[in-house]
């Protein structure tokens, strides 16, 4: 380790390593710190006790020291490198850029090193370059219209929207040079009334307008608004050009006119209620609604009363020492999200006028709704009326009398030394009754309050009390404040039931909503305007397996995007932009589950209820499918209640068996025409038995017992093409198909229907025609569709129902061999199991014939 050993330097060197701003090192030949200077510590935060001795590789960071390798490989070989740039990591964990030039002295074994700290250079290029291009992405994507102009006002620029605009409401194909006002394309008035605006921009001055388009169809009219800003483009200090944004804010102006309706109707239901009430959001602090007798309690208008932080400077101002104690006591109390915590009495504030109010305020806050309710009552007089009576309360017993607050005292033993009148008038006594007599023998109930115990905290540290108590004697909600004074106590108290009643009235009322929507079954949620959640009850978070959290305040279609633009979207959408409800079913593939959706349009926006009916769903599709085979077969039963299959195959057997052995031995006495009656009866004995054979086929054909297996259909196709290999040699055709799937379905099923249709191409050509046939396959999202193509002799327009008909024939017997059964049985198979078969055909063009696979069989 002797080349790990630190370096000795003179002093002035010394000096110079400890005063330079980059980082000086000296570098053992294997790679050992042996002399930093001052500069290390301030860029890396390592001291050089920290760095001498140890490797360099164990400061770089991990991905760059296979490149910091390959430089110390140059390095050794005699290469003097300059302006290599690696990343360190400092003692605190942080990634640091390094520029580095260093040079190897092979005398004494050592490298030379200085490095200069270029990390924010570095990051600053780093986000220069991603802000360059998230800039030219953001202006292409952007819906705003943006376009730039020289002084001649051509076009120099201009976005995908700003093109599509143009074009739909002029017709004008836009191009880079074009004149940006050109005669033959815009209106007159439109021409100059944008070369007044293009002409004050190019003097220098920069414009922002809001203009609008009435846009009126047969039914309906609608004000489309714009939001446009021109601003010259300087080079050098002179003008030579502009650029231009163009922003749709019809749903801003549309969003404001309905907050503005919505606020005066809070206003006006609000405007009655004796006390100050507002509202704001939780999570922003943003004013919603604040009542007239708010702004008269603080003294402060509603219009300047913006949120919670402008509301807190305006009411304690900067410069008030005390002021900014009581805001820092309230910011602590809301923030801390205790109900108890945010009931505040006699806080000092600041009007308008700069004069100083005392208040009785308190929070409601509603957290799963982000609303904080604030209620404030000016208690100014009163509590400036108990200051000076508590400066002379022994001689201002009349002054006493005159304040609103009820007020009574007491002696050290709890005897009543003195009530005012109105305490007296809500207690219903005398003051003759009271004075001498001990509290808790007047009013023994009260021993078993709060009270009692806020009384006694007031003899044993004599610090004062406040607080609310409800007095279930008198069915009365108090405010109390105790005080020690040297002779006994001062007790005051205001009767604040109405306002208490009110407060709990409104809390049940929220509550008794909150538990009526969390109890019932179906899942309901609640959406603003743009569909962002503003309530869910459990059953709707059970569904969405999303906690309520994570949904209140996030928009509907972030949270299921692949909901977005289905019909759930398009009913939400119905209904606020038409006010009317819809009712609804609604599939939603990655929950598999059917829903029942009723949405409710209301002012703030759309109430939901949907509940989930898959197996009501799943009852219906099996109900129909069963309607379905029993309307199947009562079809069979009419078709072929005539057709005895089996009883008639024993008796053409015996007719046929006797002609043959007629013809065999009496054929040379019988004449020309005899034969040919043999013969004819021979022929129709087995033409008879082949329908009989293939009647029986089809009425086996979807046997309701079939087993349902996973079947290839690739093997299908093979076994087909072996049983038809005589048939596809004689006519030399040709047969191809695609990769097929493996599929839930009955294997002797699927097997003779591509067998029929297979067999049905290959035999349905002109004479000297090569058969070609084409077997595709293609899926949805719920079944599988295989096409079985051919090139034969095509089926007019009109047949294309005829030829599913049991026994229909479209040609005579002696052109083509058959019953008319085939496809017929193809069809009974492949409805069968909940498929559907087709045909695309023209006359001499060849056929297809598509048949459908569901995915999920219903067994």
């Amino acid at each position: 380790m002797g080349d790990q050993q630190p370096v000795d330097l003179g002093f002035e060197l010394q000096q110079f390593m400890q005063l330079s701003p980059d980082m000086i090192c000296i570098v053992s030949s294997g790679g050992y710190f042996l002399k930093v200077s001052q500069a290390v510590e301030n860029i890396l935060g390592y001291s050089s006790q920290d760095l001498e001795g140890k490797h360099m590789q164990e400061f770089i960071h991990p991905d760059d020291i296979e490149k910091s390798n390959r430089e110390a490989e140059e390095i050794i070989k005699g290469k003097t490198i300059h302006d290599f740039t690696n990343r360190y990591l400092s003692k605190a964990g942080d990634i640091v850029y390094l520029n580095w030039t260093l040079k190897v002295d092979f005398a004494n074994q050592k490298t030379y090193a200085i490095a200069r700290d270029i990390t924010s250079q570095t990051l600053k290029r780093q986000k220069e370059e991603i802000q360059h291009q998230i800039n030219d992405s953001l202006i292409n994507s952007s819906e705003s219209l943006i376009w730039s102009v020289d002084r001649n006002l051509k076009l120099t620029g201009f976005n995908k929207a700003f093109a599509n605009s143009i074009f739909q409401e002029y017709k004008v194909q836009v191009e880079q040079g074009q004149k940006v006002l050109d005669e033959n394309f815009f209106p007159e008035e439109v021409i100059d009334f944008w070369k007044s605006m293009y002409q004050r921009v190019l003097a220098g001055e920069q414009i922002d307008f809001e203009s609008h388009t009435e846009n009126i169809d047969t039914t309906t009219k609608k004000t489309t608004w714009q939001k446009v800003f021109l601003k010259p483009i300087e080079v050098n200090g002179e003008i030579i050009g502009i650029v231009a944004n163009s922003i749709d804010i019809t749903s801003t102006k549309e969003t404001a006119k309905e907050l503005q309706e919505r606020n005066e109707l809070i206003e006006k239901v609000l405007a009655e209620i004796p006390m100050g009430v507002a509202v704001n959001y939780i999570s922003t602090g943003k004013k919603l609604f604040a009542n007239n007798q708010f702004a008269e309690v603080y003294n402060w208008p509603v219009e300047e009363l913006e949120d919670v932080e402008n509301f807190l400077s305006k009411i304690y101002p900067e410069d008030d020492a005390e002021a900014q104690s009581y805001k820092k006591m309230i910011i602590a109390d809301i923030t801390s999200g205790d109900p108890e915590r945010m009931n505040w009495t006699n806080i000092p504030v600041r009007g308008k006028d700069n004069k100083r109010r005392f208040i009785n305020a308190k929070n409601i806050p509603l957290f799963d709704q982000d609303l904080m309710i604030s209620t404030a009552q000016d208690n100014t007089l009163p509590h400036l009326n108990k200051i000076k009576l508590e400066a002379a309360f022994s001689e201002k017993d009349d002054f006493i009398e005159s304040i609103s607050d009820s007020f009574y005292t007491l002696d050290n033993d709890y005897n009543f030394t003195h009530m005012n009148k109105h305490g007296l008038e809500i207690m219903g006594n005398s003051l003759p009754d009271l004075v001498g007599r001990n509290l808790f023998d007047v009013f023994p109930e009260l021993k078993n309050t709060i009270f009692y115990k806020h009384l006694e905290s007031v003899r044993k540290t004599g610090e004062p009390a406040k607080f609310e108590f409800y007095y279930e004697h008198y069915d009365l909600w108090f405010d109390e404040r105790i005080y020690k004074t040297e002779k006994g106590f001062s007790v005051f108290f205001v009767d604040i039931t109405i306002t208490k009643n009110f407060l709990l009235e409104l809390e049940k009322a929220y509550q008794k909503q909150n538990e009526i929507l969390q109890s019932i079954t179906d899942a309901f949620l609640a959406l603003d305007k743009d569909f962002n959640f503003t309530y869910v009850n459990k059953e709707a978070v059970r569904i969405f397996e999303v906690e309520t959290e994570k949904l209140i305040g996030k928009n509907l279609w972030d949270i299921f995007p692949l909901a977005h633009g289905t019909k759930v979207y398009n009913k939400f959408e119905e209904s606020i932009r038409e006010n009317k409800s819809n009712s609804f079913e609604y599939y939603y593939p990655p929950t598999k589950i059917w829903f029942m959706v009723n949405c409710y349009p209301s002012e703030s926006g759309l109430s939901v209820y949907f509940r989930n009916i898959s197996k009501n769903k799943a009852s219906e599709f099996e109900l129909k499918n069963l309607n379905n085979t029993l309307k199947q077969k009562n079809q069979e039963l009419e078709q072929f209640a005539f057709v005895a299959s089996h009883d008639l195959q024993e008796p053409l057997r015996i007719i046929s068996s006797f002609m043959e052995l007629l013809k065999q031995h009496y054929g040379e006495q019988l004449d020309e025409n005899a034969l040919k009656y043999i013969n004819y009866a021979i022929e129709g004995s087995h033409r008879m038995k082949q329908i009989i054979i293939d009647l029986l086929e089809y009425s086996r054909a979807g046997d309701a017992n079939a087993k349902i297996e996973k079947v290839d259909c690739s093997l299908i196709m093979d076994q087909v093409l072996g049983l038809l290999d005589d048939t596809i040699n004689s006519k030399n055709a040709k047969i191809s198909y695609d990769k097929l799937p493996t599929i839930d379905y009955n294997f002797t099923a699927l097997r003779q229907v591509l067998m029929n249709l297979i067999g049905n191409g290959i035999k349905y050509t002109l004479k000297d025609q090569k058969p070609e046939i084409k077997v595709s396959h293609s899926e949805d999202e719920h079944f599988h569709r295989i096409s079985v193509k051919d090139n034969g002799i095509g089926i007019d327009e009109a047949h294309h129902e005829q030829v599913f008909t049991i026994f229909k024939r479209l040609h005579g017997k002696t052109e083509y061999k058959g019953t008319g059964i085939g496809l017929a049985i193809c069809k009974k198979i492949v409805e069968k199991y909940g498929g559907e078969i087709s045909i695309d055909s023209s006359l001499g063009e060849g056929s297809t014939f598509h048949f459908t696979i569901p995915k999920v069989l219903n067994h």
